[in-house]
């Protein structure tokens, strides 16, 4: 009412004027919009991707926009079908609506053309995409992704994927890319770029209405880094000796700091079974930081876990049995969503070599008080994983802790 009495006394032109300076909404060709004097970031610049689209009548599709710069704070768009009888736009099915600049879907209606116009709220900056909807056009029935599977490592260029459309004379090739896990791997039209460790799906969607899909399977693994799992330590990525997550890295005796070819007790460093020398009954319970294998092979403030911290990774996270180029073992993730891979690495009793795939052994740092001879440590295999203890001779991993 307040905006009726206003044009009886103003012309249109000097309305827009005073209720822009007031902040109050004005409908343009059918679009609201709030005009905020105080916005934090601007808007420059709009894109529409594709910028031309083929579909049949009765399809659903979707277009892309997009704001420069991403993080531009009005971020709602005003878009028009210039036919609403032939194309018809948002969720709402309507000819104009304002809504979040992303994924809009769209909707073909009826043979003919249409044009999509884009228009910011935040500077009035336009794009449009051009949509042709005819009778028997040719659908895309299968994606083709390469390289498929794809490793890639923290900090190196991004890796471009080629999607191959079939059959070969679809009508409509475009294609909307996105990502299962943009933590891990983010994707621009095919060009994929590692953000952090992990694993994601990288999907290539048909845009002409069939809804098909091809998936790329991506694993990023990193350097030596602490992963915050929320608990009362940081956790290693990798396991000792180790270069990325999927490795199985070295194997130690408890209280050793190098690996051998021999894990039995006539080659252990600190006596035998009946006759210890060091890690008695008495004295220390934990390893110091001579003995600890994290702490000589790590260096830095890595160290071995305690049994405490070991059950609280076991407790606390959840434990998803999985494969990591290749490399069974069990994917980590904790309440906050970082995660770590450990993976089954085997272990070497006597003089037999590792036989990773089917079980993983992680030692702790803290003695098994009832039996000096043992210590604590991370037992799985697929079906289970527990704490519990082994002799100290024999050859296990270590993944390394570092306090907060």
């Amino acid at each position: 009412m307040i905006i009726i009495e206003i044009l009886r006394y103003f012309n249109l032109k000097r309305t827009v004027s005073l209720l822009a300076a007031a902040g109050l909404i004005l409908l343009v060709a059918g679009c609201s919009k709030d005009i905020d004097p105080d916005l934090k970031v601007r808007v420059n610049g709009v894109d529409i991707a594709p910028t031309s689209l083929t579909l049949t009548p009765g399809t659903e599709s979707s277009v892309t926009v997009s704001l420069t710069p991403v993080d531009a704070t009005e971020q709602r768009v005003c878009l028009t079908s210039s036919n609403s009888e032939v194309l018809l736009l948002g969720a709402e099915r309507a000819g104009t609506v304002t809504l979040k600049a992303g994924e809009i879907p769209i909707l073909a209606m009826a043979a003919g053309n249409a044009t999509i116009s884009v228009t910011t709220l935040d500077g009035s900056y336009k794009t449009s995409c051009t949509v042709t909807v005819k009778e028997g056009a040719v659908r895309v029935t299968a994606i083709t992704l390469s390289p498929n599977p794809l490793s890639m490592r923290m900090g190196n260029a991004p890796v471009k994927l080629t999607a191959t459309v079939s059959p070969a004379n679809a009508s409509e090739k475009s294609l909307f890319w996105t990502s299962s896990n943009e933590k891990v791997a983010t994707v621009q039209d095919g060009l994929v770029s590692a953000v952090g460790e992990g694993e994601a799906v990288i999907s290539a969607i048909a845009r002409d209405g069939s809804n098909t899909r091809g998936e790329c399977h991506v694993v990023v693994e990193a350097d030596l880094m602490a992963v915050d799992l929320g608990l009362s330590v940081l956790w290693a990525n990798v396991n000792v000796g180790a270069d990325v997550s999927s490795e199985c890295g070295s194997y130690f005796a408890w209280g050793e700091t190098a690996s051998k070819t021999k894990y039995t007790w006539d080659s252990y460093g600190f006596g035998t079974e009946s006759a210890l020398t060091k890690y008695t009954g008495t004295g220390p319970s934990v390893l110091e930081a001579d003995d600890d294998a994290a702490r000589k092979n790590q260096k830095d403030k890595w160290r071995m876990p305690t049994v405490e911290e070991m059950k609280e990774l076991r407790e606390k996270c959840s434990w998803a049995w999985s494969s990591r180029n290749g490399q069974n073992g069990f994917l980590i993730t904790a309440k906050n969503g970082n995660s770590i891979f450990l993976p089954a690495a085997g272990s070497c009793l006597s003089s037999d070599k590792p036989k990773p795939g089917k079980e993983g052994i992680y030692w702790t740092s803290s003695r098994y008080s009832a039996v000096p001879s043992r210590a604590w440590m991370l037992s799985f295999t697929a079906s289970e994983a527990k704490v519990t203890y082994s002799d100290r001779c024999y050859g296990h991993s270590v993944r390394a802790v570092m306090d907060k």
